[in-house]
């Protein structure tokens, strides 16, 4: 019998982020502790033990409560917020080093067991709630020795106390990475089901879901299945980073793939490396890599801004005659093109190619007076960077004036760009992810699987680009082991080498490259209507 992916779905309704839960095949698992008798979501930690997280990660009650520390001798106790337990002993809990002092394992699995002395460690006995209380707000462990001057006191309430232990004692099985004995939970962020992008986003889950359910065929991955944590994004950027929030609080994953966060790239990245979540192949044409790089996003393909520095730099290789005239075309009030124009504007003066020129129209618009305009000289380099909805404007234009090179970036590349005059024939080039290798051994892995799982024929490069990230993903989890959690799976992924999805290019990164394609430049074939890429 086909064991199919299981799939927690989850849809908010608006603002109040009200929820309804789907829930296949999942167990409930049981409080670590008798003294903890919250009902524990599946897979995810009690009321309790979130409010215990919210303690350990960032010294804030939920309850409102006054949290304090004191350090040393001092008897001055500053908010517990700027010495929460997660900056020394690790959002792990397993203790790390910090200005020479090693934070010991928190854990509460460590904490309940008594020490030896092997190891280096001092003996003790094993803590238990009120042991542990006096220990924090004391600096006394079990056995009466006193604990490190580099140990904060803690002072809060017996309420707090409780909820802090709570979330101790389900840490240690990294349910807050979305890890369980049985299962490993995955998250997808798809568009509304009443959205225009409803479609395309079908289809990703499709994708996603055949994946995980072959995968939990052959027993899924250290006999661990994998589910499918699905979240829909609101009707706001704040929306949405409210309902990824809530997933991360109460029903974690171990990783995100394939999430649709256009329009909001900013903000949900910065939520990811918050969360310390790795998300892979996010689905946007805006890749965030400016200085200081996003340590927990993995992108298949390059920025706009490295396209078009591919693309300059290629035109200087084409049409290295002279000094030609740069135009870039694009729509007006499009915020999106003010890092690229400022990018291409840069490479030019580099290159000496004088002044850049900037033609802006009413999107839907373009006006061959317009485009004239842009071709001012007789040498003209036009880069377009308006929507591909705009490009049968732009032929009517072209009616007037051809120039001499016309280039797009990948968003503005569909069929419309197959209808630019004949007579453009061989100055026509477009900075695109290199055409399908429907030859190589990743590519026709894809196309079996496709068929086994009967999927559509529609969206080909998208379906192409999910398998991709799942199949990095799942490799990623392998090479991870079975005690994969977050840091393990990022130093995993930053492995990878040369790696084969299925797509053109096999995918590498690294600790200073998350980004696994470099860019390429394609040729137009406006008589055969097909995209030839361009030797290097």
């Amino acid at each position: 019998m086909k064991q199919k992916a299981k799939v927690t779905g989850i849809i908010y309704s608006g603002l109040g982020l009200a929820k309804w839960f789907i829930v296949c095949g999942l167990g409930v698992l049981a409080a670590p502790l008798d003294s903890f008798s919250d009902e524990v979501a599946p897979h995810g930690l009690t009321e309790q033990a979130l409010r215990g997280k919210k303690i350990y990660v960032d010294g804030t009650s939920v309850r409102g409560n006054t949290i304090t520390a004191v350090v040393g001798q001092s008897s001055t106790g500053v908010p517990a917020t700027l010495l929460p337990c997660a900056n020394c002993h690790g959002q792990d809990g397993q203790g790390k080093q910090e200005g020479g002092v090693q934070a010991v394992p928190i854990a509460w699995e460590v904490l309940k067991q008594s020490v030896g002395q092997e190891g280096g460690l001092r003996k003790r006995k094993a803590y238990t709630a009120s042991l542990f209380g006096r220990a924090v707000a004391q600096g006394i462990d079990p056995s009466d020795n006193l604990l490190s001057e580099a140990m904060p006191r803690y002072q809060f309430s017996q309420d707090d106390l409780d909820d802090l232990v709570a979330y101790l004692a389900q840490m240690d099985k990294k349910l807050n990475e979305g890890v369980s004995d049985s299962d490993i939970r995955i998250g997808l962020l798809l568009p509304p089901h009443d959205s225009a992008l409803a479609e395309l986003g079908d289809v990703v889950k499709r994708v996603m879901e055949a994946y995980l359910s072959e995968i939990n065929q052959k027993n899924g991955i250290y006999r661990r299945t994998l589910s499918l944590q699905i979240v829909e994004t609101g009707d706001s950027v704040i929306a949405t980073s409210h309902r990824l929030q809530s997933i991360f609080d109460g029903w974690p994953v171990l990783a995100m793939a394939n999430a649709f966060i256009g329009g909001a790239e900013a903000e949900i990245t910065a939520l990811m490396a918050k969360a310390k979540v790795p998300l892979i192949a996010p689905l946007t044409a805006f890749v965030q890599t400016k200085p200081p790089m996003n340590p927990y996003v993995f992108y298949l393909f390059p920025r706009l801004h490295e396209q078009a520095e591919a693309l300059v730099k290629f035109a200087q290789h084409r049409f290295a005659q002279g000094k030609p005239h740069i135009n870039l075309l694009l729509p007006k009030d499009d915020d999106s093109s003010i890092g690229i124009t400022t990018t291409l504007k840069a490479l030019c003066k580099q290159l000496a190619w004088g002044e850049v020129g900037i033609t802006t129209y009413v999107r839907s618009h373009l006006s061959a007076t317009q485009l004239v305009t842009a071709l001012n000289t007789e040498q003209s380099l036009v880069f377009f960077l308006g929507p591909a909805e705009d490009i049968p404007d732009l032929v009517k234009a072209l009616q007037q004036q051809l120039p001499t090179g016309l280039f797009f970036l990948e968003p503005s590349v569909n069929q419309n760009i197959f209808t630019l005059p004949s007579a453009l024939r061989g100055r026509v080039y477009a900075a695109f992810p290199r055409p399908i290798n429907s030859s190589s051994d990743g590519f026709r892995d894809f196309q079996l699987f496709a068929s086994r799982n009967h999927l559509p024929e529609q969206y080909l490069s998208t379906q192409l680009a999910a398998y991709s990230a799942m199949k990095i993903l799942v490799e990623g989890i392998k090479r991870a082991g079975r005690d994969v959690g977050h840091e393990q799976l990022l130093q995993a992924l930053e492995g990878f080498s040369n790696f084969d999805t299925g797509l053109p290019q096999p995918v590498s990164y690294s600790k200073n490259s998350h980004i696994g394609n470099e860019p390429g430049i394609v040729a137009v074939d406006l008589e055969h209507q097909r995209l030839l890429p361009v030797s290097e």
